[in-house]
């Protein structure tokens, strides 16, 4: 869902074991891309389908942080799952 949006560089998928929670972290190249990807009929219906499936339990949250620093291995495509 995410590649279909104009903007998008990629997204991480996390989980806690221990407490049960999960994070999606997406990179995307401005606020601009963000504010399109929120404002999208395709996003909205996807968070709204995942909504009512209660697949979510509890409090569920969007932040917008931008980078301030930091550094990614270029091979890091190659060993995730």
């Amino acid at each position: 869902m995410f590649r279909a949006h104009a903007g998008f560089l990629g997204v991480l998928f996390s989980r806690s074991s221990e407490r049960g929670e999960h994070a999606v972290i997406s990179f995307w190249d401005g606020l601009a891309s963000v504010g399109e990807l929120e404002a999208s009929p395709l996003y909205q219906s996807i968070v709204r389908r995942i909504e009512e499936t209660s697949f979510l339990v509890g409090k569920s949250s969007v932040e917008v942080l931008e980078v301030e620093a930091g550094t990614v291995a270029t091979g890091l495509a190659n060993v995730l799952p």
